[in-house]
């Protein structure tokens, strides 16, 4: 099937599931990211709100599943400080993935500040291919998504702004089994710098 190519950024709008919706990241290696809109739409494969077991025997394992209670009626998977957290999926037979997930960025990142310990990043790759690994700060939306929360004095700490970035990605593929990769680098103690996910949606077409 033909694959119509993304734009360099495109807004997201509405829910995950909606057909048309794509957040392409600003970044190098955009070639990598595909429109992959099935001719016969997406499924929702699996949801993840980490409230109660993580993952999907069979379908979705996750190498670690610690949660944290950023309030007291919700949680997320977290929270994370340098180091790789990973998502392994078994599929049905496909064309196209689409994965959305809420990006947590919580405390004191400080983006490519070295005075304070910069440059503070986050990455995501498929595959083993990184789609972005860009520093983030206490305001920035680097890599294309969409602010729904934030900045503000919101969670762990009354100190530091955090944020919620929601991020949907779409990639042509055919293959069994995909992994998906998250992961920070140049961050202080989780309690200082931490990340963490929500809302974990993966499709197939």
């Amino acid at each position: 099937m033909e694959h119509r190519p993304l734009s360099r950024r495109q807004v997201l709008a509405g829910g995950a599931a909606a057909a048309g919706i794509w957040v392409a990241p600003s970044i190098v290696g955009l070639d990598r990211v595909a429109a992959a809109e099935p001719s016969n739409g997406y499924s929702l494969l699996y949801s993840e709100d980490f409230e109660g077991l993580v993952g999907m025997p069979g379908v979705a394992a996750w190498n670690n599943t610690s949660t944290a209670a950023p309030t007291n009626s919700n949680r997320i998977l977290g929270r994370f400080g340098s180091t790789e957290v990973i998502l392994r999926m078994q599929l049905p037979r496909h064309e196209c993935v689409r994965v959305c997930f809420d990006l947590f960025v919580n405390d004191s990142w400080d983006g490519t500040n070295p005075q304070y310990g910069g440059p503070d990043q986050f990455g995501f790759a498929i595959d083993g291919s990184t789609l972005w690994d860009e520093p983030y700060d206490m305001a920035n939306v680097p890599a294309g998504g969409t602010l729904i929360a934030g900045p503000a004095l919101l969670w762990f700490t009354n100190r530091w702004n955090d944020r919620v970035i929601r991020y949907c990605v779409d990639v042509a593929h055919t293959n069994s089994v995909i992994q998906f990769s998250f992961f920070g680098t140049g961050l202080q103690r989780p309690d200082d710098e931490s990340w963490g996910l929500d809302n974990v949606e993966v499709f197939v077409g």
